[in-house]
């Protein structure tokens, strides 16, 4: 197999972020799980692996295929199917996450240290947006964790937010 793309749905053209097959086609793909094996493969079910879409974003998906033989036997090409499942491996670590803080919490850990640890969860679900969480005191917001914001912000905080009546009632 020479790595050729032969035939692409839509639908497989669009998750590696092309517009056309044939924009997909002309493009060097990542070696296919074929040609850095020394051994002839018949078949992979469920292969996951990580792929590299046209914007640079890298998404986790699932192969399944099966080497096409013709009459003598020999390799014509492979055929499956390709998932993208980095929805499905986000949300099992966000849960594995999520567990991992319970337990910190039911141990006791320091507060400090778990609220930090909750925002930068946040922002994992989260990308390209910062968080923080905010404390309230005599009709002030302070910051209590989100360790990604800017020191300038946190120091224009430190002295606290005021804020109207109507939130801290």
């Amino acid at each position: 197999g020479s790595g050729t793309l032969l035939l692409a749905n839509p639908a497989f053209v669009r998750m590696l972020g092309y517009s056309s097959f044939l924009e997909l086609a002309s493009e060097r793909l990542d070696p296919p799980w074929h040609e850095v094996s020394d051994e002839p493969i018949e078949h992979v079910l469920g292969l996951e692996r990580e792929w590299r879409r046209k914007d640079g974003e890298v998404i986790s998906v699932r192969e399944s295929a099966r080497a096409v033989r013709d009459a003598t036997g020999a390799l014509v090409y492979y055929e499956g199917v390709v998932e993208d499942v980095t929805g499905e491996k986000k949300a099992a670590m966000f849960e594995r996450d999520c567990r991992k803080l319970l337990e910190r919490v039911t141990r006791n850990e320091p507060l400090d240290a778990i609220f930090n640890d909750l925002t930068l969860l946040i922002e994992t679900q989260a990308p390209g947006r910062l968080c923080s969480m905010m404390l309230l005191r005599d009709g002030k917001l302070f910051p209590v964790a989100g360790v990604n914001l800017p020191v300038a912000y946190l120091e224009q905080l430190e002295s606290g937010v005021p804020i109207g009546p109507e939130i801290g009632s």
